[in-house]
């Protein structure tokens, strides 16, 4: 999988404490440091979405779960 990740200057200072948070908790579960969780700029192959179809929620956190998902499995993930 790659992800683009965006800048954090991009982010509004309202949403920024609560992404901080969520992005450490993320790459220490991960075991990566990940600079940034949510980003909808990613390229992966579809068999990685089907391996994870199952915990893959209908709303908002598809990216986060699908990165987790590889993260966690050993799957090569890159942060540009």
């Amino acid at each position: 999988m790659v992800v683009g990740a965006r800048r954090w200057a991009d982010i509004s200072y309202t949403r920024k404490l609560p992404k901080i948070l969520l992005t450490y908790f993320a790459s220490f579960l991960g075991g990566v440091k990940i600079p940034d969780l949510n980003s909808g700029m990613r390229i992966f192959k579809k068999v990685l979405a089907i391996q994870f179809w199952n915990l893959l929620p209908a709303g908002f956190s598809f990216t986060s779960t699908i990165t987790m998902g590889a993260l966690t499995n050993d799957y090569e993930v890159a942060f540009f």
